[in-house]
């Protein structure tokens, strides 16, 4: 019998395809516009520095592990110093998390149509791929392999999800560290007889070489000493404005888990009672933990983040409250999402990194509430479903609606810079950061050391100059008040033939609040340099004769 052939029209019908067809038209008319001064110019001034054969943290500071950076640097050994290559490794990273996403759920037609619609809407309001979209990646991929290890009982699956792990925590620690945690938990969830501990333990070793082989690198280098006190001293305490958040939540956690158990067991009036004083008690935590946020506790309330960030606490907890105990492969199933939605969201929560933290978290979020709605809500699932994921990510289709907007006015490209190639900015933009870069290059050479200060490592990339001092970036996020001693012995030793100062502009909003927190380097920068040029956003010193 012969087959009729399928239209190809036909096949745009598959939620996959059409999900990853619309998030390509919608992200190929921003990807390569704008650029960013901060973390793009710090993840490739990170790359470009190791493509020079420096090591991370023995030569310049990270606050994470380094892997991002290597892939970076591999993307720019294969094809080039372009700033556009992180934009379309984005967009590969996307596709892959919307194929794991489609494997993971199988969801029906509609439903999966639906969610990975939303999702590839929710991800073109990110233009590039900051660094912890690879690990929503691997938190993905260690969740399907589980997911499948489940079918077929195969040591090698576990050698997988261990070699995941792993590299998970090379692109960021505390995706690594939380990862870990949930799938050993969920490997007890799943755990089969006289096997489970098999299980871990292969987990475990196929988890442990890797990193053992990074450590013996790290050691033969002499880089040891400097990336455990920068990943882990250094990193914590640069992040120490985050502990209230930490110890609020791991108070709440225990606290809600307590008070869903006796809401299961009184009657409507005392739950309302119940709920009612939990939520006092909640606000009243939140003040004796930290009291210096009451002058904030208004402002926050009023954020909607707030209610993204409860949403993303209590609907895991629900879950695994509700289903815990039950045998079931779906119960297991809703559990484990709930594992990692809340892990995922811890991981990345207690960086600091605000609506990007709740864009990470969707995809496991989105499925987990689609799977509890699913079995819980017999009639209407399908309007139900509906609403509740539009209503989530409603904020983000229309932030994505405005990027696409915003995006028209970025229509120049940058002719004298070659690393900036395909990229489009304003054609300020592009007048004053070609009149800088030439002015630098024409003042220094290749090999000669220049200082930008505070948040434009960008310009090292853009100029093609090395750093003066092992610190590049002066977030307060990246870098103490006691460092500034550092930075002044190596400018001392280094004498750079410029120092540039970005000044409060269209590029850098917040450029000159480094004036007043960082008065060491301010006051070496006046007393050694002088004034040779200045622009809209930039200043140039060169030094005293």
């Amino acid at each position: 019998m012969k087959l009729k052939r399928q239209p190809f029209l036909n096949s745009l019908k598959h939620p996959l395809i059409f999900s990853c067809l619309l998030f390509l038209f919608l992200q190929l008319q921003v990807f390569n516009t704008h650029i960013y001064f901060r973390d793009e110019g710090f993840l490739t001034h990170n790359a470009v520095r190791i493509l020079n054969g420096e090591l991370p943290y023995r030569d310049f500071f990270l606050t994470t592990t380094p892997g991002t950076y290597y892939i970076q640097a591999l993307l720019m050994q294969l094809f080039g110093n372009y700033l556009i290559l992180a934009r379309i490794f984005y967009i590969v990273i996307i596709l892959g998390i919307l194929l794991l996403v489609s494997r993971i759920s199988q969801l029906p037609l509609y439903t999966n149509l639906l969610l990975l619609s939303l999702l590839s809407i929710e991800f073109v309001s990110a233009a590039y791929a900051f660094y912890n979209i690879e690990g929503l990646f691997l938190f993905l991929l260690s969740f399907y392999i589980l997911k499948k290890s489940q079918k077929k009982q195969h040591l090698y699956y576990y050698v997988i999800i261990g070699v995941i792990s792993a590299c998970m925590f090379f692109i960021k620690q505390s995706y690594g560290i939380t990862n870990i945690a949930v799938i050993i938990t969920c490997l007890y969830i799943y755990r089969h007889q006289n096997v489970w501990v098999k299980n871990v333990i292969v987990y475990l070793l196929s988890l442990s070489l890797p990193l053992l082989l990074y450590g013996l690198y790290l050691v033969y280098h002499n880089a040891l000493d400097e990336f455990i006190y920068y990943v882990f001293s250094f990193s914590k305490d640069i992040k120490s404005h985050r502990l209230p958040f930490i110890f609020t939540t791991a108070v709440f956690i225990p606290l809600f888990l307590v008070v869903l158990h006796f809401l299961k067991q009184v009657n409507f009036k005392k739950r309302v009672l119940i709920f009612s004083l939990f939520v006092l008690f909640s606000f009243l935590l939140y003040l004796i933990i930290s009291p210096t946020r009451s002058e904030r506790l208004l402002t926050i309330i009023q954020d909607p983040l707030i209610y993204y960030y409860l949403a993303l606490i209590i609907v895991p907890l629900i879950c695994i409250n509700l289903i815990w105990k039950n045998k079931t492969l779906q119960a297991k199933y809703i559990v484990t999402l709930a594992l990692y939605t809340l892990g995922l969201f811890l991981a990345s929560a207690s960086s600091g990194r605000d609506y990007t933290t709740v864009l990470m978290v969707s995809p496991f979020f989105l499925m987990l509430c689609i799977a509890f709605i699913q079995e819980k809500q017999q009639q209407n699932r399908k309007w139900l479903t509906t609403i509740a994921l539009v209503v989530y990510t409603l904020p983000f289709m229309l932030f994505t609606t405005n990027t696409i907007q915003t995006s028209k006015q970025y229509d120049t490209y940058m002719a004298n810079v070659p690393v900036s190639k395909g990229i489009k900015i304003t054609q300020a933009e592009s007048r004053e950061l070609e009149e800088v870069t030439k002015y630098i290059k024409a003042n220094t050479t290749t090999t000669d050391e220049i200082m930008c200060f505070p948040y434009c490592p960008l310009l090292f990339v853009l100029t093609e100059r090395n750093s003066a001092s092992y610190f590049s970036f002066f977030y307060p996020e990246t870098f103490q008040l006691s460092n500034q001693n550092q930075v002044i012995n190596d400018l001392t030793i280094s004498k750079p033939k410029m120092i540039i100062l970005q000044r409060k502009g269209p590029i850098e909003l917040e450029a000159n609040f480094e004036d007043k927190r960082l008065p060491l380097l301010r006051n070496y920068f006046i007393n050694n340099y002088q004034l040779r040029k200045e622009t809209r956003n930039f200043t140039i010193l060169i030094p005293n004769k």
